[in-house]
This record gives C-alpha cells, sequence and structure tokens, in this order.
C-alpha cells in the first residue's frame, strides 16, 4: 500500500446549496396520451420525411382496396402513357422535371445506404465527446453523366479533406471519378461523382442557331455532358494547347456556330495566322505576309474607332462586328 496517493485533475468542491430533482406523480391516462401524441408526432415526421417512398404507398394501397389490382395498374399504365408523350413531346423539360429530380431521389437513397461506411473508411468521421460525428449527405442532383452530391462538412473540416480520398469514394460509390470543391456556403462541398465519360464517344455537331448568341454560344460538351457555351461579346478568348491538342477544333466550332450569322452579313471573320499555318488558310480575309498583316490589323483598329463614334443603336443599321482569330499555335 502507497504511502501518498497523488491524482492530477481540478478538485471539485461540495457545491454550498444542493437541490434534489422534484419527484412528480402523474396518472397513468396522461402518461398514456403522452406516448401516444408522441407516437404519432413520429409517424407524422416519418411520412413526411420520406414522402417520396410513403406517398406512392398510400396511393397505391388506397387504390388497391377501392378498385382491386385494376386500380394500381391503370394508375401505372396512365403515367407510363402520359410519361411517354412528355418525353417525345418535349424531351427538354421532361428530363429536367421529370426524370432528373426522381432519378436523384432514387440516388440519394442509394448514397445513404453507403455513406456510413465511405465516410468512416476515408476517415472523415470525427470522434467527439465520445460520439461518432459525420458528414451530413443534404442533397443529390443528377445530371446526363454527373451527380452533383451536396455535404455538410463537420466543423474543423475542409473541401480539401474530401479531395484528398477522391479516389477512395470513387471506388466505395462504385463511379469513374469524383472531385470536391467549396459549396455555395462555408460548411458546404460540392462532390461532383462521374458515372460515365460522353467525350470518350464521338460528339455529334451541335445545331447551328439561326441567330448566334454572343453571349452563349454552344460550341461543344463538357465532361458532365453538358454544353458548353463560350462568351464572346464584351470579352477575349484565348485558345492554348501544345501541337495537335485540338486547338483548331475549338476555332472551327466557333466558326461553325457562327456560320448563320456570317451568311446573314451580323458576322465578319478575319484570320490572322503569323505563323503561316493551316487553319484560317482558306478563308477569304485569312493572311499570312507580315506587311499585309500589321495592314489588316491596322484596318481592323480603324474599323473598330469607327463603330465606336456611330450614332446609338436604332439612328442607324447594325454593321457587322468582326470575330478576329488568331493561330498562336
Amino acid at each position: 500500500m502507497p504511502l501518498v496517493n497523488i491524482i492530477r485533475g481540478d478538485r471539485i468542491d461540495p457545491a454550498p446549496i444542493n437541490v434534489r430533482t422534484p419527484f412528480i406523480r402523474i396518472p397513468l391516462w396522461l402518461a398514456l396520451t403522452w406516448w401516444t401524441m408522441k407516437g404519432f408526432a413520429g409517424l407524422a415526421f416519418v411520412l413526411a420525411r420520406f414522402w417520396y417512398v410513403t406517398a406512392p404507398t398510400l396511393v397505391f394501397g388506397w387504390l388497391y382496396l377501392r378498385f382491386g389490382w385494376l386500380g394500381p395498374v391503370g394508375l401505372v399504365a396512365a403515367v407510363s402513357a402520359g410519361s411517354a408523350g412528355w418525353y417525345f413531346g418535349h424531351r427538354a423539360s421532361f428530363l429536367r422535371f421529370g426524370w432528373w429530380p426522381v432519378l436523384s431521389c432514387y440516388r440519394r437513397m442509394v448514397y445513404r445506404r453507403k455513406w456510413h461506411a465511405a465516410m468512416v473508411t476515408a476517415k472523415l468521421a470525427v470522434s467527439f465527446d465520445g460520439h461518432t460525428v459525420l458528414p451530413i449527405l443534404r442533397r443529390v442532383r443528377c445530371g446526363a453523366g454527373v451527380d452533383v452530391v451536396t455535404v455538410r462538412m463537420v466543423t474543423g473540416q475542409i473541401p480539401d479533406d474530401f479531395a484528398k480520398v477522391s479516389e477512395r469514394l470513387a471506388h466505395t460509390f462504385g463511379v469513374r471519378q469524383v472531385k470536391a470543391s467549396p459549396g455555395p456556403r462555408a460548411d458546404l462541398v460540392l462532390l461532383a461523382l462521374f458515372r460515365g465519360d460522353p467525350l470518350a464517344k464521338l460528339v455529334r455537331p451541335l445545331p447551328v442557331p439561326a441567330v448566334p448568341e454572343f453571349t452563349a454560344l454552344h460550341v461543344g460538351r463538357q465532361e458532365d455532358g453538358d454544353g458548353y457555351p463560350l462568351r464572346l461579346f464584351g470579352t477575349q478568348v484565348l485558345v492554348v494547347g501544345a501541337t495537335g491538342a485540338g486547338k483548331g477544333s475549338v476555332i472551327w466550332s466557333v466558326v461553325r456556330s457562327l456560320a448563320a450569322g456570317v451568311t446573314s452579313g451580323l458576322v465578319q471573320i478575319w484570320g490572322l495566322d503569323p505563323k503561316g499555318g493551316m487553319e484560317p488558310g482558306e478563308h477569304r480575309r485569312a493572311d499570312v505576309h507580315p506587311v499585309r498583316l500589321q495592314g489588316l490589323r491596322g484596318h481592323g483598329r480603324a474599323d473598330r474607332g469607327s463603330r465606336r463614334r456611330r450614332p446609338r443603336p436604332g439612328r442607324e443599321a447594325a454593321r457587322p462586328d468582326p470575330a478576329a482569330h488568331a493561330d498562336a499555335g
């Protein structure tokens, strides 16, 4: 037995006033009423929280009790026929307001089943006060080739913590790639789960608009399957890449999207190629001679100056604005 016991820590002295929690006896009927109200409140919360499961179940159950098997089958047939007509009538609105929201609800349930294991194995779960705290899966938004998952981070986490384990998350959720980016708020992170690769196959040419939209000119597709809108109005575009990277394809995609404007006289395309390449060589205003290039540039500056000094829109017919493309390598 030791002579002196030593222990580290703060000693809690007895409080000058000790208050005992009162013990209140209530009737049994009042306790049963309280428990019943709590049960109904919990049931209502579950029905509202998982409405995408409970609402169809209640509807199909009522139809079966009211009309037998003809009720649920007739509803499925009517919804299928309406969805098919909507899809063939206006495919864009069907995907945006019909298919993608339904698929988002389904994918959210799939991701939630694996969420606990994914966060623990990726070391994104935090132990605090003897409890395990997980990032919260807030929302899932599906697209053509990507699912965007909105996650509320645990206090102290940053989006880079999710980016470091992106490969582990991709294998856990069975997707091709995962990218993490900051969300609209400081406590949110957006996880882009790429399920396929829309750029692996040949991308068909996009339709040429009758009137070019210079603020959002569609010239290609992104890796998530959505279109790539290029802004030409009020800005300058620089295309950089190594030899054979596809700079010429980008240039000709822009030219193709402006084709209707060139035909109507709204757009003029001037090609300047100082290194003597072949990209704009077939255009009637393309030039490679250094002296003539300087003259063409001076003509362009003079044309821009005259357009700045012209009267306000409405007093003079609109003149075409040239778009110059320089192939830098």
